[in-house]
């Protein structure tokens, strides 16, 4: 006759999901939320940089569309990827 093994208490809640984030750290956990904001911010932040450089270099206009866009199409999606998540793990 084969016996039923009971499952150790203690490695029950081993595999259970996580609470979702609250308050404060549910706008900065990885996801759509931090997504949102974090994308423009890091967006907008590499894109004045690259203004404050033209500026300090002499270079007119300051916003010329061709330095403006390839800075663009770089740092909005790793804004978008940093947001997500996507590097969390590397980061730790």
């Amino acid at each position: 006759m084969t016996e039923t093994a009971h499952p150790d208490p203690a490695q029950e809640h081993e595999h259970t999901a996580r609470p979702p984030a609250t308050g404060w750290h549910r706008l900065t956990h990885p996801g759509w939320l931090r997504v949102a904001w974090f994308m423009p911010l890091f967006g907008f932040f590499w894109l004045g940089i690259t203004c404050l450089i033209r500026w300090a270099a002499h270079w007119y206009p300051l916003w010329q569309s061709g330095p403006i866009l390839s800075v663009a199409l770089v740092v909005f999606p790793l804004g978008f990827l940093l947001g997500l998540g996507g590097f969390d793990f590397w980061l730790y």
